[in-house]
């Protein structure tokens, strides 16, 4: 467990005694989403959970969802108000219709300070314990959190659980309309949410958010509604290397490698899974763009029961012709039938080793000028006429930042030097960044310091001109390199990108060996015809003989 903030000797048992006590904190820098991977079914195998919100819209499209974006306090800030929030609220947190209506949330009031009371129920502000939007709580800690839906057909259900006080596992139980447990799990909830989807064969009436260990917990994007059946691919619109394919080429082995590359043959299964229903005499067919001969486009399924998946009884096979683009998208389209119902999945894959910076994502050390280094190995030689160079970052204070590039030719050029200083002595305090270095941004970066959270997105004036680079060859080791030059702030780079004019791709190796033939349909000759027109008059013979004896 990480603890956000406490004062020495003070405790709180609900977020206006923590307030008091403390005064709200800063907003901290945003933490990602997390992901969680521990999640079991309920006891009575009627729920079942999901931990990646994009397969689950993909299983249950179509849910009415509520961000709590529209909030009435301010970022950093908590406000009590009484219970429940609903799509008719009228107070300090929420104006009528901000809320969508079908749902409403409630505390469960476990001592006197709960329930009725005035501040029942809490906004959290954007920012106050690392949240990086608005969530909704109950105002008592050692109060559970309810959520409750009005409409009797709901059996999909999505939401980020949080936490605020400590990052603690929290208890989750979903009730049925009647109030009976369906079953129940655990997440590893955080600051700003962990998704939990949660499906049931019956109604959901209620869900149940308990942390035990005595900490807040809460809520944020809310998805519910009733699900439809559905049938996809279990990787939802998968990319093929999530697939486990093999890429085959007859005549150079060393090409089957794990990459899908001009002039080899592809081979692999997929997983259909079934959401809301049962799905049987299940078939699958596959098409393709131009450049892709589809060899072995069709499979059948056993019957698919809700909940479970199934593979596909027989492989795919698709040839990528030798004309397919290095660093192209090779997209797949598969109609997917069944007796109840009719479905469209697709699948796509990049053509040849996309090029990738080692390390792609890395920590900064704090208050460590020599920085750390980043290489991106381009195997084209291209000469350049324009560069631009993407970086994201996730850290605390920009103003501590110094970012070099250099060529595989040895020019280094600074693109960002401690913005903000030395116009003052710890430069620019926004946090984080997504920006493109661009000579032609217009976007200054040691006048650029508006609090924004991130400190830039988009185009951003480089300190030294990337024009340097024009004339230069690709070929080779770029090396960007991110120092933190003053204590107290850290944070990681996610990940930078090279944009160059030409372009530069992927790395290919063509396979020459040429498409897999195409079954062959044996002629008849005059020999074989007469053969088979002997061995049909002799049967015709013998069936007139034994006619002939009965």
């Amino acid at each position: 467990m990480s603890t956000i903030w406490a004062a020495p000797g003070a405790t709180a048992d609900s977020f206006a005694e923590w307030v008091d006590i403390n005064g709200a904190p800063a907003p901290e820098a945003i933490k990602g989403r997390a992901t969680n991977t521990g999640i079991i079914g309920g006891p009575s195998g009627t729920i079942t959970t999901y931990s990646d919100r994009t397969a689950f819209e993909a299983m249950y499209p179509g849910l009415a969802s509520e961000t709590f974006d529209a909030a009435l306090p301010g970022p950093g800030s908590v406000t009590g108000c009484p219970a429940p929030f609903s799509s008719t609220t009228d107070n300090a947190c929420f104006a009528p219709g901000a809320l969508i209506p079908g749902f409403r949330v409630e505390d469960d009031p476990l001592n006197d300070a709960g329930g009725g009371s005035t501040s029942g129920l809490v906004v959290v502000g954007t920012g106050f314990s690392g949240n990086s939007s608005p969530t909704v709580a109950a105002n008592t800690f050692v109060d559970s959190f309810n959520v409750f839906f009005d409409d009797p057909n709901v059996t999909a259900v999505g939401l980020d659980v949080v936490t605020y006080t400590t990052e603690n596992t929290v208890d989750v139980q979903v009730f049925d309309t009647s109030d009976v447990l369906l079953g129940s799990t655990t997440v590893a909830a955080t600051f700003d949410g962990t998704f939990l989807g949660i499906f049931a064969t019956a109604p959901i009436g209620r869900i149940n958010i308990f942390d035990s260990n005595g900490g807040a917990e809460g809520l944020d994007e809310l998805s519910f509604g009733a699900s439809a059946p559905t049938l996809i691919l279990t990787d939802g619109d998968a990319l093929l290397d999530q697939l486990g394919f093999v890429d085959g080429c007859a005549n150079n082995a060393t090409n089957e490698n794990g990459i899908i590359e001009p002039g080899e043959t592809i081979t692999f299964n997929v997983d259909l899974s079934a959401a809301g229903g049962d799905f049987t005499n299940v078939s699958a067919t596959l098409t393709a763009g131009p450049d892709v001969l589809v060899v072995s486009g069709q499979s059948s399924f056993p019957d698919i029961a809700e909940g479970t998946s199934a593979t596909s009884s027989t492989p795919f096979v698709v040839y990528m012709t030798e004309g397919m683009g290095c660093g192209s998208q090779l997209s797949l389209d598969m109609s997917i039938t069944s007796t109840e119902d009719v479905f469209v999945s697709s699948m796509t894959g990049e053509i040849g080793q996309p090029l990738e910076a080692v390390p792609a994502d890395f920590d900064l050390p704090d208050n460590t000028p020599a920085g750390v280094s980043s290489t991106l190995n381009v195997p084209s030689d291209v000469t350049l006429t324009d560069v631009n160079v993407a970086v994201m970052a996730t850290h605390s204070w920009v103003g501590d930042l110094v970012i070099t590039l250099q060529s595989p030719m040895g020019t280094t050029l600074t693109l960002l030097d401690r913005p903000g200083v030395p116009a003052s002595t710890f430069g620019c305090g926004d946090d984080n960044m997504d920006v493109v270095f661009d000579d032609g941004a217009g976007v200054d970066p040691e006048s650029t310091c508006d609090g924004n959270n991130p400190w830039v997105t988009g185009p951003l004036d480089p300190v030294e001109a990337l024009s340097a680079f024009n004339g230069q060859s690709t070929q080779g080791d770029w090396i960007l390199t991110v120092s933190d030059n003053a204590a107290g702030d850290t944070g990681t780079i996610d990940g930078w990108e090279l944009i160059t004019t030409p372009g530069i791709t992927g790395v290919c190796t063509i396979c020459t060996a040429g498409p897999p033939s195409a079954p062959t349909l044996e002629i008849p000759t005059l020999d074989s015809i007469g053969l088979l027109l002997m061995v049909l008059g002799l049967v015709s013979a013998a069936t007139f003989v034994m006619r002939r004896q009965q």
